[in-house]
C-alpha cells in the first residue's frame, strides 16, 4: 500500500503533492493509513455507488466537480429567491388567478408559468402600442397635424440601473400623449354623434315630407311668419323679397368695404369694424396735426399750406416767428 501511494504522490507532481500533505496534516486524515483495508474499501465502494461512479480512480476528480457545484448553491437559492419574491410579491397583481388562487400554487416551480403569461401580455401590449401609434397619426393626419407632439417619459425603467427598455420607452411615449389621444377620440365620437342626429333629424324631414307634405310646409310657414314679424300668410312673400334686396345690398356693401380696407377674401364683420376704428382713430390725429401746421404756418385751408412752405423754404426768406402750439384750434370747415 506504502507503494501505491508512493506511486501515485510521483503522478501528482511535487507542488500538488505538498498541497496534498497539507491537507491531510490540517484535516488528521494520516489515520487512514492504519485504518483496515476492509473499511477503506467499504468507503471507497459506498461513494462510487453514491456517484454512479465505475472507476474509483475517477473519485477524487468526481468529488471535487460536486464540490464546485454544491458551492454555487447558496447564489442559486438567492437567484431564485430574488424571482420569486418579484413575481409573488411585486407582481403578484399581474400573475395568472388560476396560480395565485389554487392550493399551493405560489411556490418556486410556478414562476415560469407567471413570467411565461407575463411574456405573452407584454407581446400583446407591444400589438396594443402599435395599434395606438396608428391612431394617434391618424387623428393627427384627420386635425390637420394638430395631434401633438408626445416627449420621453422620465420613469426609470425596470433594469434596476434607472435605465429603460427599447419597449419600456416605446410605451412611455404612448403613455405621455394619452390624454391627448382621448381627447381626440372623445371629440371623433362627439361629432360623430352630432352627424348621426343631423342625420336622423334629415331623415324624419324626407319622411314628413313623404308622408305629409302639407304637415311640413305649414312648419316652414309658420316659422317663416314668426322669424319676418309678418301676421297674416300674404305678407310672407313680400317679407322674404324685402329680406333677399337687403341681404343682397348688404353683401354688395361688405364686398366694397372690404376692397376699399384691404381686407383678406374670408374677413368677416368684426375685421371689418376693427379697420374702420383704426381709420377713424387715424383720422383724429390727422386732424390734430393739421390744426397744429395751420397754426404754426399761419393758414386757413389746405391749399394755403403748399404755398406758406414753398415760401418759408425759399432762399433769404426771413423767419417768422410762430406762435406756440399749445390751444391751437381745429382747421375752419370749407
Amino acid at each position: 500500500m506504502h507503494v501505491h501511494m508512493r506511486v501515485l504522490a510521483g503522478a501528482r507532481g511535487a507542488r500538488a503533492q505538498m498541497e496534498r500533505d497539507k491537507a491531510v496534516a490540517r484535516l488528521g486524515l494520516g489515520l487512514v493509513a492504519e485504518m483496515p483495508r476492509e473499511l477503506l474499501v467499504d468507503a471507497v465502494q459506498g461513494a462510487c455507488i453514491a456517484l454512479e461512479l465505475p472507476d474509483p480512480a475517477q473519485l477524487s476528480s468526481k468529488l471535487r466537480r460536486v464540490v464546485s457545484v454544491l458551492s454555487a448553491v447558496p447564489q442559486l437559492e438567492a437567484f431564485v429567491a430574488e424571482v420569486c419574491g418579484l413575481v409573488f410579491r411585486s407582481g403578484v397583481a399581474f400573475c395568472p388567478k388560476e396560480l395565485t388562487r389554487a392550493p399551493g400554487g405560489v411556490n418556486p416551480g410556478a414562476a415560469p408559468r407567471a413570467l411565461a403569461a407575463w411574456l405573452r401580455g407584454l407581446r400583446q401590449g407591444d400589438e396594443m402600442r402599435a395599434l395606438l401609434l396608428r391612431l394617434r397619426g391618424a387623428l393627427a393626419a384627420r386635425s390637420g397635424g394638430g395631434g401633438g407632439a408626445v416627449t420621453g417619459a422620465s420613469a426609470a425603467g425596470a433594469n434596476g440601473d434607472g435605465s429603460q427598455t427599447d419597449w419600456e420607452a416605446g410605451a412611455a411615449e404612448v403613455l405621455a400623449g394619452g390624454r391627448q389621444l382621448v381627447a381626440e377620440v372623445e371629440e371623433l365620437v362627439s361629432a360623430e354623434a352630432s352627424a348621426m342626429a343631423a342625420h336622423e333629424v334629415l331623415a324624419a324631414a324626407e319622411g314628413l315630407m313623404a308622408d305629409r307634405p302639407e304637415g311640413l310646409l305649414q312648419k316652414l310657414l309658420g316659422h317663416a311668419q314668426k322669424l319676418l314679424d309678418c301676421p297674416d300668410l300674404e305678407g310672407v312673400i313680400p317679407a322674404l323679397n324685402r329680406l333677399y334686396v337687403s341681404h343682397s345690398e348688404l353683401s354688395n356693401l361688405f364686398r366694397s368695404l372690404s376692397s376699399l380696407l384691404a381686407l383678406p377674401a374670408d374677413a368677416g364683420p368684426a375685421a371689418a369694424v376693427g379697420a374702420i376704428r383704426q381709420l377713424v382713430a387715424a383720422a383724429g390725429r390727422y386732424q390734430r396735426l393739421a390744426a397744429q401746421l395751420f397754426e404754426v404756418l399761419r393758414v386757413s385751408s389746405l391749399e394755403e399750406v403748399l404755398p406758406a412752405l414753398t415760401q418759408r423754404l425759399a432762399p433769404g426768406a426771413a423767419p417768422g416767428r410762430p406762435r406756440g402750439l399749445e390751444g391751437a384750434a381745429a382747421p375752419p370747415a370749407r
